[in-house]
């Protein structure tokens, strides 16, 4: 069985990918296997491999201002139906049948900055890849008989979510508010039910139709070959395209509690970074804190069941801290220290290098895997960023800098709202709000 930690520092370096290849590309030139061209208003980056048999290619349909006025899950709902109806070729049993004899594997994916199809194939299967992600994209049927199946099937899905789960999206709620980042990118079951058939026709025409596409393809091919396999795919793109700003949220109080059957406590905050160096420094501060809550509330005292600490990424990123216990004074504690503790210079003499050491190691082992690969750079060019300088920053003076992580821990502190789950008395509860307030000053 894995281990919390390295369950945690395998997170940190998935994230840590995806928020480096988003903001810098990769330092790839066309002469060295990464192309760049258009076809037929699609934008395509082409990345290639000489050495494997296996390929990716994901599309990207960029997520604009027309996203706040659909019900939270429309581009998941959409996606599932696509997946699941009829194209003007094919049956969708036939399709099932054209993926399974050639595994072929569908995949998709949606947040608050895009949404995805992610699809894996053998490089001789390219041309029928391309025919497929025509039909079931942009050559689907759409019926509404098949949207309210999956109507049904998506509410269902959201509705038998466990009690935990429940909490933890009322806390993301308390957290945001009426923040587009509020709601999970699947929708709640409220939101789902708003949908109606006109709804999600409007916003397939908008956001995919004549939105802004990008395909991001990894495999040992050449230019021509994969202009072919997306030959008859055509995109008109609105001549405006507004994307979806996302303001940072105001914090009213940084101590909540929530009267429940279940014990946990749960930490949120939130960082908009400004540089790539900032990004790499709020992960690396991620790990070091998976790694010290890890030890200090499982190893020495014994209060933690699970500790689990995470970013979700995007132009803002959230920090989220988990931890199952019925211990919450001495767990939120605990979380404070650590955090408080980062603005100590001292930590950063001998502990604090090792993690920035064993990740950086780790990122560039995990340059490898080419479904992430591709994954992170299709997410990037949708976030506007050059697929430039990837990795020069990494072994330069600025990651040694201990005032970057002084600057990010200070900012996360002051976004901090930490909420405890659980039957807390009148006392309990005060000495808590004690507590926090003792360690603010």
């Amino acid at each position: 069985m894995i281990t919390m930690k390295r369950e945690i520092r395998n997170l940190a370096i998935t994230i840590f990918l995806l928020i480096t290849l988003s903001l810098n590309g990769f330092a790839a030139e066309p002469n060295d296997g990464f192309l760049e061209y258009q076809v037929d208003g699609i934008k395509v980056i082409q990345i290639q491999d000489s050495f494997e048999n296996f390929a990716v290619m994901n599309l990207y349909y960029e997520i604009s201002k027309d996203q706040q006025k659909y019900p939270g899950g429309v581009d998941y709902l959409l996606m599932r139906t696509l997946l699941k109806g009829d194209t003007q070729k094919y049956t969708n049993t036939e399709i099932g049948d054209l993926k399974n004899r050639h595994i072929i594997q569908f995949n998709n994916l949606a947040n608050y900055t895009y949404g995805a199809l992610c699809i894996k194939f053998y490089k001789e299967d390219l041309q029928l890849v391309g025919q497929l992600l025509k039909e079931i994209i942009f050559a689907n049927k759409l019926t509404e008989s098949e949207f309210l199946e999956e109507q049904k099937q998506v509410y269902t899905k959201l509705s038998s979510i466990g009690e935990e789960e429940k909490i933890l999206h009322r806390i993301r709620q308390n957290y945001y508010r009426s923040h587009p980042l509020s709601s999970p990118a699947a929708g709640t079951p409220v939101s789902i039910m708003q949908i109606d058939f006109p709804t999600l026709q409007e916003y397939y025409q908008q956001l995919i139709l004549t939105g802004k596409l990008t395909i991001v393809i990894f495999g040992n091919f050449e230019k021509s070959e994969v202009e072919a396999a997306l030959a008859g795919i055509k995109v008109d793109q609105r001549d405006k395209f507004e994307k979806l700003q996302i303001a940072i949220p105001t914090i009213d109080q940084s101590v909540e509690f929530i009267d429940s059957d279940q014990s946990f406590v749960a930490a949120y905050s939130n960082y908009q970074a400004k540089s790539t160096v900032e990004l790499v420094g709020l992960h690396i501060i991620q790990e070091y804190l998976a790694r010290r809550l890890y030890e200090v509330l499982r190893r020495e005292l014994g209060l933690a069941y699970t500790v689990n600490v995470q970013i979700e990424v995007g132009e803002l990123n959230t920090l989220e801290i988990k931890v199952v216990s019925d211990q919450g004074y001495l767990v939120g504690k605990t979380i404070l220290q650590e955090m408080i503790d980062l603005l100590n210079s001292d930590i950063y003499d001998h502990d604090f290098e090792q993690v920035v050491r064993r990740f950086l190691t780790n990122f560039y082992l995990s340059l490898e895997d080419k479904e992430r690969y591709a994954d992170y750079v299709g997410e990037g060019l949708l976030l506007g960023f050059s697929p430039e300088g990837l990795l020069t920053f990494l072994d330069g003076p600025e990651m040694q800098e201990v005032g970057l992580y002084q600057r990010i821990a200070r900012k996360l502190l002051a976004n901090l709202v930490i909420t405890y789950v659980g039957s807390y008395s009148d006392k309990e509860k005060i000495e808590i709000q004690t507590m926090s307030k003792e360690f603010e000053k």
